[in-house]
């Protein structure tokens, strides 16, 4: 699977946007419901960004959104987001037309080429 974040990167320390995983082929969600910080911890570390600023639930415009993650639950060492227990690929009860937006920052002494972030698991 692969993880994206659909939005800019701020400056190169900051990255922040919609975030989309890539199940078969298809571009799809995560389910915001339930959301912990652990989870937005093992979401940016993935991305490359070991500092999460915050998360929250953003309204979509697709009209019929895919849900690849619902119900996630991180321990806080994994290595990628599709690694934590969830409700399984595609099974969701996800409604109401929002995704996870988050915000991930890393240390000043690092940097990150500009452009769209991709993790492939």
């Amino acid at each position: 699977m692969k993880v994206r974040l659909l939005g800019p990167v701020v400056d190169d320390y900051i990255s922040e946007g919609i975030v989309q995983v890539e199940h078969e082929g298809k571009w799809g969600y995560i389910c915001p419901s339930n959301w912990k910080q652990v989870n937005s911890y093992v979401l940016c570390g993935e991305l490359g960004f070991p500092n999460h600023a915050e998360s929250h639930a953003v309204a979509i415009q697709d009209v019929e959104p895919v849900y690849w993650l619902d119900h996630v639950t991180c321990k806080g060492w994994e290595s990628s987001i599709v690694s934590c227990g969830h409700s399984g690929s595609g099974v969701s009860g996800c409604t109401g037309g929002q995704a996870l937006k988050i915000k991930c920052v890393r240390k000043s002494s690092d940097k990150v080429s500009l452009g769209r972030l991709l993790a492939t698991v």
